[in-house]
């Protein structure tokens, strides 16, 4: 958990970073461990909660204090690595002066990613390669699926299937009209079945067939109900008053 200007809450409860050791109020020296992103971090507590606060920004208030707060600012690392948070290393720029301190191997893989995402965004699909795309969707297939199946971004998928994009195709919108009835037609029978009453023979029963091994869902339409109800007989969630 994170929440805005932590070093500066470390730094006022005496957490500070002295020849690349990161020592504590109680003057302990801590094992920094790596951030959800790949920082070094270490961990502080407030207010009963946890959070991390990266070192590199921990060094750089050290140094700099409310200067680092500057909108438009951020934290660099001069060789481009974020395991070396020496005094040295750490300086305070833009954001185009800290792209620049990024590795030339770095900045290469992100421009690559940079330019699959910008052709991803404009690559123009056939007007059949559209119609499968919504075949496929009406079908059941995933929007992730078929993004990687024809090389575009999930929200071209999204404004296919929306029709915000390529509305002239097809023109049958009825057929997502008959799919949300079908969709609205199986919650009910879910409901119908979550609410439907089992008699206590049945239960007993079904209570019987489960330590014998059969599965939840067998059981569940046997004796239609859906496999929540069949779960809650068997951990006595409900019918707990019976053997």
């Amino acid at each position: 958990m994170e929440f805005s200007r932590i070093e500066k809450y470390a730094h006022e409860k005496g957490y500070f970073v002295e020849d690349n050791e990161v020592i504590s109020p109680a003057g302990k020296v801590l094992k920094p461990k790596l951030s959800s992103n790949g920082y070094p971090s270490i961990q502080v507590w407030k207010d009963g909660k946890r959070y991390r606060s990266r070192i590199h920004r921990l060094v750089a208030y050290q140094k700099y204090g409310e200067e680092i707060y500057t909108p438009g600012t951020e934290v660099r690392h001069l060789d481009g690595s974020r395991n070396n948070f020496s005094k040295e290393n750490i300086i305070i720029g833009t954001k185009s002066e800290n792209m620049l301190d990024r590795s030339k191997l770095l900045r290469k893989r992100i421009g690559k990613i940079a330019g699959k995402a910008a052709r991803e965004a404009h690559r123009k699909l056939l007007d059949n390669e559209v119609l499968e795309i919504r075949r496929k969707l009406l079908e059941g297939q995933t929007q992730t699926y078929l993004m990687k199946e024809y090389g575009v971004s999930q929200g071209i998928i999204s404004d296919i299937k929306l029709r915000k994009t390529y509305a002239h195709l097809d023109g049958k919108p009825l057929d997502l009209v008959a799919d949300r009835k079908r969709n609205e037609a199986a919650r009910i029978k879910i409901v119908r079945e979550t609410n439907r009453k089992l008699s206590d023979e049945a239960v007993l029963k079904i209570r019987v067939k489960l330590s014998k091994g059969v599965l939840q869902k067998t059981l569940a339409k046997e004796y239609g109900v859906c496999t929540q109800t069949i779960s809650n007989v068997k951990h006595r969630k409900t019918f707990a008053h019976l053997d």
